[in-house]
């Protein structure tokens, strides 16, 4: 019987479509995410722009379903994907890493050799050039004891995926995955749509109470409130939504202009000083410069291979190695 790599895949990971789609350990949340959306989107569709529509211009709808479409589109993307995952060292690869060399038994293999034996540096020290190679700085690349690896320059393990993450920005519930370096762009497009979406519902429904309102000159607050219930509750919700995403928006804006993540920005990473020994490799060179290789430049591809055949022997070896796992 043929198997997959992701069906050993060493982390909390889950995974569906014969593992094409992955997903982080909350799942859950992911999918009350949607279906919050989903609905409140139904009932603005379903509710408020037939009236719009005929009151005001059919392309009030239009616009609503392709903002509706773009942050759908987004939201699935950055939860089903791999966010760069590093792959673990098992097997001879992990004993070298721990260890720090190749002769580990004697005798054929049947007894470790510890005589003599020093425990390998847990941290190592590389220079990473900017992108014009005019400076670089000195990165320390710290031992991950989980996946038993040096981790890359900006990586970090993230403990409720257990994995680590390239260019690591930060996991998020509200997706159900890690945010890194393949689904960053992903995850800023569904904030930049999310927020021109709820404030684009938020609008057109204060616009069809005022509408109804105006209707009647006799008719009071309370009776557009009967008859137009979730407008109202759409309007509420749209408007707490709408300063919380549009916040985060613009976060990961001024990240993305300053070539940092989330997470090196709360450990302070780089300085500010265009001469100071702290200062940025991976700026691009400006503003509409970092813009672009954040969202624009190739995709890279995954290092995982999830869906790579393995024979009965790697697979019995992996398995035993880290464990079998099961799709949702």
């Amino acid at each position: 019987m043929a198997h997959r790599k992701w069906e050993v895949f060493p982390g909390k990971m889950r995974f569906c479509c014969g593992g094409r789609l992955m997903c982080g350990k909350s799942i859950g949340v992911f999918v009350f995410c949607i279906g919050l959306i989903v609905i409140l989107s139904g009932l603005f569709f379903g509710l408020t722009c037939p009236y719009l529509a005929v009151h005001v211009s059919p392309a009030v709808p239009v616009f609503g379903v392709l903002l509706f479409a773009l942050s759908m589109m987004f939201l699935i993307r950055t939860g089903t994907m791999d966010p760069g995952v590093v792959p673990r060292a098992i097997g001879a690869e992990a004993t070298v890493n721990e260890t720090g060399r190749t002769d580990t038994m004697d005798n054929g293999g049947s007894r470790p050799v510890t005589e003599g034996y020093t425990p390998p540096a847990r941290m190592k020290t590389v220079t990473v050039q900017n992108f014009m190679g005019t400076f670089g700085i000195e990165r320390t690349l710290k031992y991950c004891f989980t996946c038993k690896i040096f981790r890359p320059p900006r990586s970090s393990h993230c403990s409720i995926c257990d994995a680590c993450i390239d260019s690591f920005d930060h996991h998020c519930p509200w997706v159900g995955n890690c945010v890194g370096r393949r689904n960053y762009r992903y995850f800023y497009g569904f904030l930049a749509s999310l927020s021109l979406y709820s404030t684009y519902a938020l609008a057109f429904c204060i616009l069809h109470l005022v509408l109804l309102s105006k209707e009647d000159e006799n008719r009071d607050f309370s009776d557009v409130i009967r008859k137009a219930p979730m407008s109202l509750v759409i309007s509420i919700i749209s408007f707490f939504a709408m300063w919380s995403v549009i916040g985060m928006c613009g976060y990961h804006t001024s990240l993305i202009y300053g070539a940092k993540t989330t997470n090196e920005e709360i450990k302070v990473s780089f300085g500010s000083s265009q001469h100071s020994k702290y200062n940025n490799p991976y700026d691009m060179g400006g503003c509409v410069a970092n813009m672009k290789y954040t969202l624009c430049s190739p995709l890279p591809k995954s290092l995982l291979d999830r869906r790579a055949l393995l024979s009965e022997a790697d697979f019995e070896a992996f398995k035993t190695a880290v464990g079998s796992r099961r799709a949702f």
